[in-house]
């Protein structure tokens, strides 16, 4: 099953996403940020944006970010009449971080308010997680820079709403202008844990959007939980 937890927040998630993960050439103070991931019973889309409050992305100093995700799923359950259940999701969180920029790596961390509403159809008795949940959340990453000799990041968050956790690792290894590598992500809540296993390709331009894509299958148990592939793409604005 693939959830609002499997943003980078990401989301999220980050394919989250993460807070720096697209360093542009020129000097941008922020990060406009849109996907989505599919995954054999869900449907997932985030936006989000991260600023810079010294007016460069490519400097160490202070970040805000706010993100938002809608999200559609179902599974199988014995717990409600008919024996499946549809959930409508929102996400949503707003953090303060700060960010250290070397010459080839990069540190970030945040803390801040994350908001989650889960709509159940039928209401499921057996999951906690139905109806509304806030709580405070961190998030940290570590991340090469262009000029590390090869391409590799580390996403982790907790959050107190539905003690909902999120880790993502990529290594990528430079093919041209792109980079192609694969990677792995832990996720879930106190409901389901799921692990992700795929690949990515990041680096394709369109105008002034860095695109990335990413395929692979997940593994997942708990209730509502359910196996499957996923795809997702995210698509980054540096302004």
């Amino acid at each position: 099953m693939l959830t609002l937890n499997s943003i980078t927040k990401v989301s999220a998630t980050a394919l989250l996403i993460s807070t720096t993960s697209v360093l542009a050439e020129e000097t941008n103070s922020s990060v406009l940020i849109f996907g989505s991931e599919v995954g054999s019973d869900s449907l997932t889309v985030y936006t989000g944006l991260i600023k810079a409050f010294n007016g460069d992305l490519n400097k160490s100093g202070y970040l805000g970010r706010g993100f938002i995700a809608y999200g559609d799923y179902n599974y199988e359950t014995a717990a409600v009449a008919g024996g499946s259940v549809d959930i409508e999701a929102v996400s949503g969180d707003l953090m303060l971080g700060y960010q250290i920029v070397g010459n080839q790596a990069i540190i970030s961390g945040f803390a801040g308010l994350d908001i989650q509403s889960n709509a159940l159809t039928p209401n499921d008795p057996q999951n906690s997680t139905g109806g509304s949940a806030h709580g405070f959340k961190i998030q940290g990453e570590v991340r090469t820079t262009e000029n590390a000799p090869a391409q590799a990041s580390l996403i982790a968050s907790y959050s107190g709403a539905n003690e909902t956790y999120y880790s993502r690792g990529r290594i990528g290894f430079n093919v041209g202008k792109f980079s192609v590598g694969p990677e792995a992500s832990l996720l879930g809540n106190e409901e389901y844990d799921s692990q992700k296993y795929g690949a990515f390709i990041s680096g394709l331009k369109v105008n002034s959007l860095d695109v990335s894509v990413n395929v692979g299958y997940a593994n997942s148990s708990g209730n509502g939980s359910s196996d499957g592939a996923y795809a997702g793409f995210s698509l980054v604005r540096p302004f």
